[in-house]
């Protein structure tokens, strides 16, 4: 089976071009994430939740195109044996805790729309919560 990517990389360092592509898009995710505090700090809530779940169904695109293939193949099929060497314990750490984090980024998506219009249905009687901002 033919590689879906070139075998060399785009950023000079020996990494393959999967890799680097998923280096790239790390980096863009972050400053996504980082938008969308600000936009959560403006009070703008759709477009927070908006750009936080981009970010979060992104992540989970390149986790099931790039990295879960690559732990799979490189990382899994030693692990019994090798865990205790820190380049196989790295991975397994990371994958451990970037699961969490997906998992319990998946969870906010699923609950927090029907979690803030329940609030903002309440506070909307006391004037404490603006119809424009909630969800919904």
């Amino acid at each position: 089976m033919a590689p879906a990517f070139p075998i060399r990389g785009f950023l000079g360092t020996g990494a393959t071009f999967a890799a680097d592509l998923n280096l790239v898009v790390q980096f863009v995710m972050g400053a996504a994430l980082t938008a969308g505090v600000l936009l959560a700090k403006r009070k703008w809530y759709r477009a927070h939740g908006i750009c936080q779940t981009t970010v979060l169904l992104l992540n989970l695109l390149m986790i099931g195109l790039l990295m879960w293939p690559t732990f799979r193949q490189q990382v899994k099929p030693t692990l019994p044996k090798v865990l205790h060497r820190w380049y196989f314990a790295a991975p397994t750490i990371h994958a451990v805790l970037g699961m969490t984090a997906e998992l319990l980024g998946l969870y906010i998506v699923v609950v927090a729309p029907t979690f803030f219009r329940r609030i903002c249905v309440a506070d909307m009687g006391s004037g404490g919560c603006q119809q424009s901002s909630c969800f919904g």
